[in-house]
């Protein structure tokens, strides 16, 4: 994705819900939380998924993942995430049974609903 003006693209979180896509940028001021609980920021309603199973957040300019739940694990590409994880435009993350993907993203993109339902 080309960026206007030479602004470099933002990460957002991708997903699918009843066929369609939708999309959460990462905030740059703040973490934001994946999982059950509706205090979440996505907030996905399957039983697999833990309460607070995840945040992602940047440092430094860079966005990363962090597990949350000690019941349910997360995962990055296929593998088990432990600690904080570096996130890409392209990776892919697996929380339970629920797919996640990480894309490029500029601020005139539409922005999503923060419920995931499924």
């Amino acid at each position: 994705m080309s960026a206007p003006d030479g602004i470099p693209p933002r990460l957002a979180l991708r997903w699918e819900v009843e066929g369609q896509a939708r999309l959460l940028p990462i905030p740059v001021d703040r973490a934001i939380t994946l999982g059950r609980d509706p205090s979440c920021d996505l907030v996905f309603a399957h039983q697999t998924v833990s309460r607070h199973h995840a945040s992602v957040f940047l440092r430094e300019g860079r966005a990363f993942l962090r597990p949350q739940s000690r019941v349910s694990p997360t995962w990055l590409n296929g593998r088990l995430v432990l600690g904080d994880a570096p996130l890409r435009t392209g990776d892919r993350l697996q929380l339970a049974i629920v797919r996640v993907d990480v894309v490029a993203w500029q601020p005139t993109d539409e922005t999503s609903d923060r419920t995931a339902e499924g």
